[in-house]
């Protein structure tokens, strides 16, 4: 490229290797070695293709063991502007172009691809777990215009549209809604794993639930938050679930106790109690006032008398706005006044350890939604394991009793990182 060409062809053959007749013992070819076409090379073709492409700017052809309309199509997706055929022309005949072209028309057609540069290099704009989904902006003057090709859905993930978006003044944490159509109603502590075509997909629990509409509270605070942050109204949003098991919602009496981002399980919780005429008395702790913004702007969207009927009681560590201090030194003062026969608890791990075990020295039962590394959601990959019993929180939990929360020995103790790590808490 730097000496000025125009394209780079790559990689034709490879080797030299060496075929030996069995008949005789002695090499096939007069010259011993030779080059290797064929098939056999396409995977290193299609590695060659996709290196070079992170690190050129020309045109790139493709060459070497194509032979089929899938092959060519794999050699496009790694960054190939264009792709050769050589060997088949001997092996199969010339009918090898019409296959090809036709299986690569059909593929188009039946994944709704209007131009073929929408594959070309896609497997750059993927991740390892890469769908067959593109989302392509295109500007036109000031109007940014979406145009979605749904190839095939990730299997469990319905697709739905963002419809709405709430941000809070620090821009830390987002609001989403989607449109949310199906029959399979969660239960408050369930959650969603929530998937961003092309990126990846993380768990998040349910903040609320109506009129058709399905809300998830997103902090940011990693590289899947900040993409979710980077979306507007009517993007596409994968969802399975609901997954995981939910809170008991069967008491009269309920305190609800919530540390930061923690909050949003259990807002759905109170709205659930509150339309089954429950009691509600809900403790909502962050560091300082700053951090109650996103509540206000989810308690200024809502539309109907349901937080009203709730005692909603704010602490604040630096004390600037309600009761200054931790939840934890308050549990007992509140729990004498509102008499509660639960608790539902979600925040922090070290917050929920110690809020349950004033609890339950209170005499107080209840349950909280735990948060661990989780990367499939439905108990297939183990990473959220607690412990060595087997312990899935995707599956088992996130709901736990008070008991099993505090019979966990890793709990409040340590976490681990995605290779299953021992990290801090």
């Amino acid at each position: 490229q730097n000496a000025g060409a125009d394209c780079i062809n790559v990689i034709n053959t490879v080797g030299p290797g060496m075929i030996i007749n069995i008949n005789t013992g002695y090499p096939v070819l007069g010259s011993l070695k030779g080059g290797i076409s064929g098939d056999a090379i396409l995977p290193l073709t299609v590695r060659y293709v996709y290196d070079l492409y992170k690190h050129l700017s020309i045109p790139i052809i493709g060459t070497g063991g194509i032979s089929n309309a899938e092959a060519a199509i794999q050699v496009l997706m790694a960054g190939a502007k264009l792709f050769g055929v050589g060997t088949a022309v001997y092996t199969i005949g010339i009918s090898v172009f019409r296959d090809i072209n036709n299986g690569i028309v059909k593929f188009m057609k039946d994944n709704k691809i209007e131009d073929l540069d929408e594959i070309i290099g896609i497997s750059h704009r993927l991740n390892k777990k890469g769908r067959y989904y593109f989302v392509f902006k295109k500007n036109y003057g000031k109007k940014s215009i979406y145009k979605e090709h749904l190839l095939s859905e990730k299997p469990g993930f319905v697709v739905r549209n963002v419809i709405r978006i709430v941000d809070d003044e620090n821009y830390y944490v987002r609001q989403i809604y989607l449109n949310f159509l199906r029959e399979d109603r969660p239960i408050p502590g369930q959650f969603y794993m929530l998937w961003l075509p092309g990126k990846d997909f993380k768990p998040y629990s349910v903040l609320s639930l109506k009129d058709k509409t399905i809300g998830f509270a997103i902090m940011k605070r990693g590289r899947f938050s900040q993409e979710i942050f980077d979306i507007e109204i009517g993007h596409p949003i994968g969802i399975l679930g609901p997954l995981g098991n939910g809170f008991n919602l069967s008491k009269n009496n309920y305190l609800l106790l919530a540390g930061g981002i923690g909050l949003a399980p259990l807002l759905f919780a109170a709205e659930e109690l509150v339309i089954m005429n429950k009691k509600v008395t809900l403790v909502f702790g962050v560091k300082t006032e700053i951090d109650l913004k996103w509540f206000e702007k989810y308690a200024e969207g809502k539309i109907d008398e349901s937080l009203k009927k709730i005692e909603i009681i704010f602490v604040t560590e630096d004390g600037t706005r309600g009761k200054k201090g931790l939840i934890t030194d308050y549990i007992e003062e509140i729990a004498n006044k509102v008499n509660p026969d639960f608790a539902l608890i979600c925040g922090p791990e070290l917050f929920i350890k110690r809020s349950a075990e004033i609890c339950l020295s209170l005499g107080i039962n209840g349950e909280a939604s735990i948060e661990r590394m989780m990367k499939c959601g439905i108990g297939l990959c183990g990473s959220c394991v607690l412990d060595d019993n087997g312990t899935r929180v995707c599956k088992d939990g996130p709901v736990f009793s008070f008991n099993e929360i505090l019979g966990f020995r890793e709990f409040g103790n340590y976490k681990r990182d995605e290779s299953g790590r021992i990290i801090g808490i």
